[in-house]
């Protein structure tokens, strides 16, 4: 990963044994895809009652104390 991509100068780019792709260089058709299938099933778990998985900047509860309101 680069500080700022594309990148366009980098002493790697001159070695013949470095093999230098973009920062989203595994992202693919099939990737997003599976990444979307992973959300929306998230998203159903939470409507479901279930704590969310990989919520960013989620409060340290316990999924019990979420159904104590």
């Amino acid at each position: 990963v680069f500080s700022t991509e594309p990148a366009t100068k980098s002493i790697l780019f001159e070695e013949d044994n470095i093999i230098v792709t973009p920062h989203l260089g595994a992202s693919t058709t099939e990737a997003q895809a599976v990444a979307a299938k992973d959300v929306a099933k998230q998203v159903i778990d939470v409507f479901k009652g279930q704590p969310a998985r990989y919520a960013v900047n989620a409060p340290p509860v316990s999924a019990e104390t979420q159904k104590e309101d």
